[in-house]
């Protein structure tokens, strides 16, 4: 996938790529649709790139068949 992303991504990282609300990708996160951790007192969520870019491979469309 995109090896010019960060090793670990923050969610506006994540928004910013995907073109949606950072609110739509914390709720990514809450329901485990996207793979991710918190870090300081579980305030901040953080995702490693390669949890993102399996995220992105199993949601591809490849068409009808």
């Amino acid at each position: 996938m995109n090896n010019n992303l960060p090793e670990i991504l923050k969610p506006s990282e994540i928004a910013s790529y995907l073109k949606i609300s950072k609110n739509t990708v914390y709720s990514m996160l809450m329901q485990g649709t996207i793979k991710g951790f918190r870090v300081g007192n579980n305030k901040l969520w953080r995702v490693f790139r390669e949890d993102f870019n399996d995220y992105i491979d199993t949601t591809k469309y490849d068409g009808w068949n």
